[in-house]
């Protein structure tokens, strides 16, 4: 994810800041927990994180038996994921472009959270993302991908939403702005942050391509994955408009 002409993904998974947006913060174990029973994880599974962020989930499932690895641009991320990694851990954080890096082992599972998939303007690029998690698990391995739900996303677009999330212990308010070219199928988006009266601080702006799920599937279908399932949230609850997110659960073939 270094291409110079998509310098925003390198320049905006640098920034100090970016942890108050991607963080998952309380839901972490939510998360982890329908991945447990999504991936029909055991202790001692070996796990694949692509685009890991902080490790967090990885963390999380790891404090539950499993091991693995994860992989993400973001040196300070994975900085904070080796130092949250307890001593004798089994996992492995690499920073890596995570469209040309596979695992060393084939892992029983995968899944990729939180939107780290569509970062590139290239179809191809976003097609190697997958190819590389299909190289990382053995057959018949289980792979989540969380997506945006496109669909929702066009029909209930809102060009500015806000919010607020805890960093260190301090209230950061957020206010994301986006703008949708549909004639390119790309969503920008610029995240505005301010935090103890100080002025705002704007994170680099950003630039996603926007799959629809058939598309996805037809994504994963060529990387060598079949389509098992969709769903709306981690939830599990069936796709809809509705839906906030959309969950790809395929098979490694």
């Amino acid at each position: 994810m270094t291409d110079d002409r998509d310098p925003w993904v390198r320049d905006f998974y640098q920034h100090p800041l970016t942890e108050a947006v991607l963080t998952q913060g309380e839901a972490t174990q939510r998360i982890a927990d329908r991945l447990w029973s999504l991936l029909e994880l055991a202790s001692g599974s070996r796990v694949f994180d692509q685009c890991c962020g902080d490790g967090s989930l990885s963390l999380e499932l790891a404090r539950r038996g499993t091991r693995g690895y994860g992989v993400d641009i973001s040196a300070p991320f994975i900085d904070a994921a080796k130092r949250a990694s307890t001593a004798g851990s089994e996992l492995r954080f690499s920073v890596a472009d995570a469209s040309a890096w596979a695992t060393p082992a084939p892992c029983d599972a995968g899944f990729n959270w939180g939107t780290g998939f569509g970062c590139f303007p290239e179809d191809s690029k976003n097609q190697a993302m997958l190819d590389c998690a299909a190289r990382s698990l053995r057959s018949g391995a289980l792979f989540v991908l969380d997506y945006y739900n496109v669909a929702g996303v066009l029909a209930n677009f809102r060009a500015e939403f806000s919010y607020a999330r805890e960093r260190a212990g301090e209230e950061v308010h957020i206010t994301r702005t986006s703008e949708l070219d549909l004639r390119a199928g790309t969503l920008h988006q610029v995240w505005r942050l301010s935090a103890g009266g100080k002025a705002p601080t704007q994170l680099p702006r950003t630039t996603t391509r926007l799959y629809l799920p058939r598309e996805l599937c037809a994504m994963l279908e060529r990387a060598g994955f079949s389509v098992v399932a969709l769903f709306g949230s981690a939830e599990g609850e069936a796709l809809s408009l509705e839906s906030p997110r959309c969950l790809v659960l395929a098979r490694r073939v």
